[in-house]
């Protein structure tokens, strides 16, 4: 009976033509297997932005990594330029975002929050093309205690706080205002 449910796959195998007898749950795991790796090929023949490729399985190499940079960047026209360490921008409009809250400990947190329109933001690092943006506000103080939960605030570990925004805010959610504090 053992025969009956088992068929021969043959195969090429490095020129080489081989036969191997499997059962009918093995064939269906290797059918499987085979149409989950052309979906995969599929969905990132398909997909643009870094948020599309992680969201399918062991396709994160640095080649379509430098892809999903390359368009999104390409989405936000000639004008944009690349924030720099110090540039002072304003929000134009209410921006839902991730707040990344850090403590003296090994570990933080991540909050959303709404930046509300007319907030000015300084940001916080060099990357030329970067996937997200992390500023501070201007007004800490005040954003502060608008955004961040009062047991984060009463916690002795508590360091400090920054916005993290996609890059796409920079075509319509960001405003250049300028390129050092204070000008």
């Amino acid at each position: 009976m053992e025969f009956l449910n088992r068929t021969t796959l043959v195969c090429n195998f490095e020129g080489k033509q081989m036969r191997k007898s499997r059962t009918l749950e093995e064939l269906r795991k290797i059918q499987d297997w085979i149409f989950s790796r052309k979906s995969v090929k599929k969905r990132l023949r398909e997909s643009r932005t870094l948020h599309d490729i992680i969201a399918i399985p062991n396709v994160l190499t640095e080649e379509n990594i430098e892809a999903a940079r390359e368009y999104e960047w390409s989405m936000l026209g000639p004008t944009v330029r690349s924030p720099q360490e110090g540039d002072i921008y304003i929000t134009t409009r209410d921006i839902n975002t991730l707040i990344d809250v850090d403590f003296d400990a090994r570990y933080s947190a991540t909050i959303e929050g709404v930046i509300s329109k007319g907030t000015k933001l300084v940001i916080g690092y060099n990357n030329p093309k970067p996937f997200l943006i992390v500023a501070y506000p201007y007004e800490l103080k005040e954003q502060e205690q608008k955004l961040i939960p009062e047991k984060f605030l009463r916690d002795n570990a508590y360091k400090g706080f920054a916005f993290v925004f996609k890059i796409s805010e920079l075509k319509d959610g960001l405003q250049f205002k300028s390129d050092a504090i204070g000008t």
